[in-house]
């Protein structure tokens, strides 16, 4: 899983990266590329960020393998 989460944040960032560089030429595609870098970035908040009990999905996940 840490693998799949480090892939998901190294394409989100390349994929912020293009978005930038992309912006003068294609507007349109530079702001799917920025969104599906957002989304990208809010899965990884979602299965890391801590739960009220101090708990992350990611952690609760390796704890039921």
């Amino acid at each position: 899983m840490d693998i799949i989460l480090s892939i998901l944040a190294l394409v989100a960032g390349a994929l912020a990266y293009g978005a930038v560089r992309n912006w003068q030429r294609n507007r349109r595609q530079a702001l799917l590329m920025a969104l599906a870098a957002a989304v990208m970035v809010l899965n990884l908040a979602i299965w890391i960020w801590p739960n009220a009990n101090g708990d992350s999905l990611l952690e609760l996940q390796r704890s039921s393998d």
